[in-house]
């Protein structure tokens, strides 16, 4: 009986998500700017991002174990003409060794938007394979975020919950 009731309400939460502005640009992300940081799976959690300029938000996270560095990412979020938001990310190892090929980064399309609040991008490789990204500024002024991966019809979610450094 839970289950159905927690499944229709995000039914519901899902069917009123108010669809992502006409024109959306990157100060509707700029709730993202700043040094954030957390811990997920034992491991600690940082990400960076610069405040808005030339069209452009760019990134970086990275991620530590054992004082090890276990991945790096580097990402931008771009205004593209006739596009709107594109979010692109490439991942890399300690010594920026990239581990996607040179000409193939990931590139995510906006799905949805509340300006100043939470964005999500996704990226379909195919009917099998996605990934969905997204950031909510949460009311205490933490930074949530979600990795949303589909492979192979399975689908496995992350969560990174930040604060602000």
């Amino acid at each position: 009986m839970i289950s159905i009731l927690a499944s229709l309400a995000l039914s519901v939460l899902v069917a009123v998500a108010p669809p992502p502005p006409e024109k959306p640009n990157v100060s509707d992300v700029a709730f993202l700017a700043g040094v954030w940081h957390g811990e997920s799976e034992g491991a600690a959690i940082d990400e960076h991002w610069t405040t808005p300029a030339a069209g452009t938000l760019v990134g970086m996270f990275r991620w530590t174990k054992s004082e090890k560095v276990e991945l790096i990412e580097m990402f931008v979020i771009a205004e593209k003409p006739g596009e709107g938001l594109v979010f692109t990310l490439r991942h890399f190892d300690a010594g920026l060794v990239g581990r996607e090929d040179a000409n193939s980064p990931c590139v995510f399309r906006l799905v949805e938007l509340v300006p100043g609040k939470r964005v999500v991008f996704e990226r379909i490789v195919d009917a099998e394979n996605a990934t969905r990204v997204g950031y909510e500024k949460k009311g205490d002024g933490a930074l949530h975020s979600t990795v949303e991966m589909k492979r192979a019809g399975k689908t496995t979610t992350i969560p990174f919950d930040y604060v602000r450094r």
